[in-house]
Formats: structure tokens, sequence, C-alpha cells
């Protein structure tokens, strides 16, 4: 045995690729973020690059 737990399921984040063993971040209101702060970063980029490329991209009339 390693001594280490692991964290609860329900605590753990829910990143859909790839199994993430961080915990899940903490909102304001104290709620729990679906992500941890790591994968919430990288989605958050990922969001405002895609907004960015709409934005850019838009057909001439």
């Amino acid at each position: 045995a390693k001594g280490v737990h692991p964290i609860q399921e329900e605590l753990r984040c829910q990143y859909p690729s790839k199994r993430c063993e961080n915990p899940r971040g903490v909102k304001r209101n104290g709620e729990l973020h679906n992500f941890c702060e790591f994968h919430r970063t990288k989605a958050n980029f990922n969001q405002r690059r895609l907004e960015h490329k709409r934005k850019y991209q838009q057909e001439p009339p």
C-alpha cells in the first residue's frame, strides 16, 4: 500500500479525455467546478481562442 488515499470520485476532476486525479476547483460560492484548476485554465483558454476565431473568421458580405 502506498499510504496515499485516492481522492473521492465525486471530488476528482471530471476531465473527459483522460483520467485526471486532481481535485475539482471550488467556485466563489463554494460549489465545485467540474474540472481541476489546470483543466479549467486549459478549457477557458481554448474557449477564448474559439471565440476569437469565430469573431475574425466571418465571411464578407
